[in-house]
């Protein structure tokens, strides 16, 4: 028989929870509210834990909006202002190889262009290659080793450094009236120059005007070519293999944020480079091959009339086109000399940065996706995995040209060599792996999709490495789930970063690329994980594609900061995002949503359920909660994330016809929830069926 009030009207029900409600209007339950509902209700299941006790409250300062400076050339909605302004490089360069030394020498003009509207009395320019020099900070920083320790994790260092001589400056145009007037004579003087570790300071014979003033410096350079690093040189069987990057000073960038940007290289952080030309020539032995950043201007001179046909035929094929087959390294008709030396020229237009690869042990085959033509060089120890290096770089360019935006230049190359792990330039990346498929795919997809980010839309890498590389990676993690959906995706999965978000080493994404304790961890599965998180939970995936779409549109070949990512992606998704940005890039806030118990009350009809769900820690997310009914059938409903705006306890209120016997929260495990023990409560009378959990030990392949 059922009590009078278990036979109460929907609309006394109702009524009765309208005075409950104003009873605790912050929506907290404390223990006499649950008594005093369990003399009207049935209890269906106990909480798991409260103790009377208030979750401490801090939602509010996770949703207070951020006060970020403006600037006039960067607007309130994240997209550059009709101000904005950007410098230039333009770049002419010759260099040449000596193998017997393993030292490369050149000399390069580079005319810098002043759009700014400052005038400027010095330029700087980075010298990366000293960060090798024993003198120099980036090694005095560098702890020792621990000599108790295998000699296999004891590093060798490597004593190189830049040789800079002759550096003159040209003054070759002025702004007068806001026009730009070329010097009808051209003033040319030797330089004062300071060497600052990583950096050089140039000072002007005469200030550089603003608004497209124009200076050239000349200077001439040499260095030993380090055996590893972002680049390298490696012996192989048939020769050795020079991997050459970050190998020519080059300008820094003077920008409306920091204005010069100085920051020391001192191998963490990457980089941070101005836009420009480049006309290259690199004069290497007569018996390499030598392919590099942009297009190749002399192709008679350097190929052979069989190559140039095998290269005409891989770009019309999707198939892989062998252009010098294993059994073919070496060979005469492969080179049009075999003795002295060549001269390769190439441009590039448009491009950040430029590197290139030489060697006469490569083996080198290539293929098109649409126009564009994929390449892959490789020594003959790598030729068991790499001759699918190929196939890997088309799958990658249609993968994001298709779901982000076109490639914009007409050649990628994959080079294998002894470049550890992998390393981004334009059109050009090295990626070392040589023993397992999925591994060299996966280097591949990651060094390719920097092309995007930053080679596209280009970052201060040195201050913020998550924009780029965990923007990559969060693309990445699309690439892998199209080429492998039965196999697990290395970053992106919030489950994942559980461990690091509970681990010591815990950072925010905002911290110094220097400082991170795990790079890894941090710029690249936490920022994936969270734009996972954004896609998939908070906006969708249409509302999110389309702000993202914007932003690389808006600030393609150009600048941004954190705050235009961050403005871009509130404007174009037109959503207030500030407590997502804080919990998840400012802070280390973990994660842990809880439900904590359920209280029914049984009508003639129906059934009026409060869910009672806790927020126990700093970050807050939207609710996704599966609901078990009597008869097995499940519900899913999902609350916005406001439902923590005012307190760390929400009630949500639930009619219907049958029974609950169960709550289960975030039942896909898309979110990095701290405590995965509070998520689920179920009527112990209840037998769930058992399902597999998913792994959550956080580990990445």
């Amino acid at each position: 028989m059922k009590t009078a009030s278990q036979s109460l009207s929907k609309a006394c029900i109702a009524l009765l929870f309208l005075v409950i409600s104003a009873c605790a209007s912050s929506n907290t339950a404390t223990e006499d509210d649950k008594m005093n509902l369990d003399t009207t209700a049935d209890t269906v299941f106990e909480p798991i834990q409260i103790g009377g006790k208030r979750v401490p409250f801090e939602n509010q300062s996770m949703f207070r909006r951020f006060d970020w400076t403006l600037s006039p050339y960067r607007t309130g909605s994240g997209a550059p202002s009709h101000l904005y302004w950007q410098n230039r490089a333009d770049y002419v360069i010759s260099a040449k190889i000596d193998t017997l030394e393993h030292v490369l020498s050149g000399r390069e003009t580079i005319t810098y262009t002043n759009n700014s509207p400052d005038t400027l009395r010095y330029v700087w320019v980075q010298l990366d290659q000293n960060l090798s020099n024993p003198k120099m900070r980036p090694r005095l920083i560098k702890q020792a080793d621990d000599p108790t320790q295998p000699s296999l994790f004891r590093t060798s260092e490597f004593d190189g450094g830049i040789e800079i001589t002759d550096v003159e400056v040209i003054t070759v145009q002025t702004v007068k009236k806001g026009k730009r007037v070329v010097s009808s004579k051209k003033t040319k003087s030797k330089a004062k120059f300071k060497i600052n570790d990583t950096m050089m300071r140039i000072d002007l014979p005469e200030p550089l005007a603003p608004n497209g003033g124009m200076v050239q410096l000349e200077m001439a350079w040499s260095f030993p070519i380090p055996f590893t690093g972002r680049m390298g040189r490696e012996e192989c069987k048939q020769g050795w293999v020079y991997q050459i990057a970050q190998w020519y000073p080059r300008m820094c960038v003077y920008d409306d944020i920091s204005g010069w940007n100085t920051d020391q290289y001192l191998g963490a952080g990457e980089f941070y480079t101005e836009y420009g030309s480049f006309d290259v020539k690199l004069t290497v032995p007569a018996n390499h091959i030598c392919l590099a950043t942009g297009t190749l201007q002399n192709p008679t001179e350097v190929l052979t009339p069989t190559l140039r046909e095998r290269l005409a035929k891989a770009a019309k094929s999707d198939e892989t086109v062998m252009i010098i087959a294993r059994d073919e390294v070496g060979a005469s008709f492969t080179r049009p000399k075999r003795t002295g030396e060549l001269t390769w020229h190439y441009k590039a237009d448009n491009v950040r940065d430029f590197a290139f690869a030489s060697s006469a042990a490569f083996i080198w085959d290539a293929a098109q996706w649409n126009g564009i033509l994929a390449q892959s060089l490789y020594p003959v120890e790598g030729q068991q995995i790499w001759k699918e290096s190929t196939q890997y770089v088309r799958f990658s360019l249609k993968e994001f040209s298709e779901k982000w935006f076109p490639y914009p230049y007409n050649t990628m190359i994959n080079v294998n060599g002894s470049v550890p792990g992998g390393m981004e330039y334009p059109m050009m990346i090295f990626c070392r792996e040589r023993y397992n498929d999925f591994r060299l795919f996966a280097v591949t997809l990651h060094e390719v999709g920097h092309t995007w980010f930053p080679m596209i839309v280009q970052n201060n890498e040195r201050r913020y490495a998550w924009l780029d590389e965990g923007l990559n990676s969060f693309i990445c993690y699309y690439g892998e789930k199209e080429k492998y959906p039965e196999r697990k995706a290395r970053r992106g999965e919030g489950r994942d970063i559980v461990p690091y978000m509970r681990s010591e080493t815990h950072q925010p994404l905002m911290t110094h690329p220097h400082a991170i304790l795990n790079l890894g961890q941090n710029a690249y599965a936490k920022t994936a994980a969270a734009l996972v998180a954004l896609r998939e939970v908070v906006l969708g995936e249409e509302r999110f594609d389309m702000a993202f779409k914007e932003y690389i549109n808006r600030w393609k070949y150009k600048h941004p900061t954190p705050e235009d990512f961050f403005r871009t992606i509130e404007d174009a998704a037109g959503e207030d995002l500030a407590w997502f940005w804080r919990g998840w890039f400012y802070t280390t806030a973990q994660l842990d949503q809880s439900v904590d118990s359920v209280h029914t009350l049984d009508s003639l009809d129906q059934y009026y359920n409060r869910i009672f769900l806790v927020n126990r820690k700093e970050m807050v997310m939207p609710v996704e909660m599966e609901i078990t009914y009597e008869d097995g059938s499940t519900e899913r409903r999902k609350l916005p994330v406001e439902i923590w705006l005012q307190d760390n306890v929400f009630v949500a209120p639930v009619w219907s016809e049958k029974k609950i016997v169960g709550v289960e929260l975030d039942p896909d495990k898309k979110l990095p929830d701290v405590d995965l023990s509070n998520n689920k409560l179920f009527d112990p009378k209840y037998k769930q069926p058992s399902k597999a959990e998913p792994n959550t030990d956080g580990e990445n392949p």
